[in-house]
């Protein structure tokens, strides 16, 4: 099954596990914040025994806990196999939560439900029991529409990784009530070393298909593997957009109806490569793998921008201050006996002319000049401020009584 892309604001991806012939089914729900590239699939199998994993539990079969309520199992009883494989390697921050119907009625007094896990990578350890649970159960209807019984297991909620094309197993067993409550191994169990070699990818040509109308031509799809001579399996739901025909390596894809999809072709060890699949509709474009871990040149890129720009030119620390001081602090003559120094006055500017300017008419507002006159003698002005003001001593051409 294709891992669907996380809808906006959901904690998690919920992945539907196909049924068996008996009508059991399943659903994985992984977290929508965990490392998992795009197109990745997962290979579910159920099984009621599998004679390649260590023994899990003795004692009583499926049947025998079924129409049963008023006694215990003696000893653990499994209820039913889960085999698990991504086509790469999925990193989660916790563990999935799981939800299984099975056909029939399940006893629910004095017996609790668990989920068991083995890691191929950690053999030693064997099984986990108690890796989640127990169990809520409730009634519920089979694939098939027959009365089944619901275990939905909440995740444990510690990290767990997937490497790309191991076989996981999961085991839903059933404890009676008197029996310990099932402890899971613990993290310090040392893990077996990865697999020497993994399988060569799946190549998928073409690896896109876009039909433009429903009458287009069908578009042949041919997958490879490199060192694989057996033959591919074909999966996905494509039901009323496209039909397929043809056989392993090679089919054949014929658009009935608009929309967008994709199939999964399956190799060697759970390899697999995804074909989109689009008519009239756009195909939806892979997604881009992103990092988890930000990248470093996004730090520095916050400098620059609050650093404040500075001029090479010296000449922008002159023009900040005659704009501040001109108009507070009054010019002096050059030759300080002319120069009230008790009472300065409010006219800042000074006539370049010795020609007296008339006190009375003369405007009260400052001007912003601030150029100093050449002449050692300064205009007299009438005092602005209600001190006295020495009596400035006249200069040739001067009339002090005009």
């Amino acid at each position: 099954m294709a891992i669907p892309t996380a809808a906006p604001g959901a904690i998690s991806v919920p992945v539907p596990l196909p049924s068996d012939p008996s009508g059991a089914s399943g659903n994985v729900s992984l977290p929508a914040n965990g490392n998992i590239p795009p197109d990745a699939t997962i290979a579910a199998t159920y099984s009621s025994s599998d004679a390649s994993l260590p023994a899990l539990a003795r004692g009583r079969s499926l049947a025998s806990l079924r129409g049963v309520h008023d006694s215990n199992p003696s000893s653990t009883t499994v209820i039913a196999y889960l085999r698990l494989q991504f086509s790469a390697d999925v990193t989660l921050p916790q563990a999935p939560a799981f939800t299984f119907v099975v056909p029939g009625t399940l006893p629910t007094n004095g017996v609790s439900y668990w989920l068991a896990f083995i890691d191929p990578l950690r053999a030693a350890a064997s099984w986990q029991k108690g890796f989640e649970g127990p169990a809520t159960v409730t009634a519920a209807q089979t694939a098939s529409g027959k009365p089944g019984t619901q275990l939905a297991f909440a995740s444990n909620g510690q990290p767990l990784s997937f490497v790309a094309n191991q076989s996981y197993y999961f085991a839903v067993y059933a404890v009676s009530a008197t029996a310990a409550t099932p402890t899971p191994v613990p993290s310090s169990v040392p893990s077996n070393p990865p697999p020497e070699t993994k399988p060569a990818a799946v190549l998928a040509s073409p690896a896109n298909v876009q039909f433009t109308a429903v009458t287009d031509p069908p578009v042949s799809v041919t997958f490879s593997q490199s060192g694989f001579t057996g033959g591919f399996s074909l999966h996905g739901d494509c039901t009323g957009i496209i039909n397929t025909s043809g056989a392993s390596p090679t089919w054949t894809l014929t658009p009935v109806g608009q929309g967008r999809c994709v199939v999964v072709g399956l190799g060697d060890h759970g390899a697999t490569a995804v074909v989109h699949i689009g008519v009239v509709t756009p195909l939806e474009t892979p997604r881009p793998y992103v990092s988890p871990t930000p990248y470093p040149s996004v730090s520095p890129t916050t400098h620059p921008t609050t650093e404040p720009s500075h001029s090479p030119e010296p000449t922008i620390a002159p023009t900040t201050h005659p704009t501040t001081y001109p108009t507070t602090y009054p010019s002096h003559s050059p030759e300080p006996t002319n120069a009230p120094t008790t009472a300065p006055s409010t006219e800042p500017s000074h006539s370049p002319k010795p020609t007296p300017t008339p006190g009375p008419s003369a405007s009260p507002t400052p001007s912003p000049t601030t150029s100093h006159s050449p002449e050692p003698t300064p205009t007299p002005r009438p005092s602005a401020t209600p001190s006295p003001t020495p009596s400035p001593t006249p200069t040739p051409g001067s009339n002090p009584n005009s």
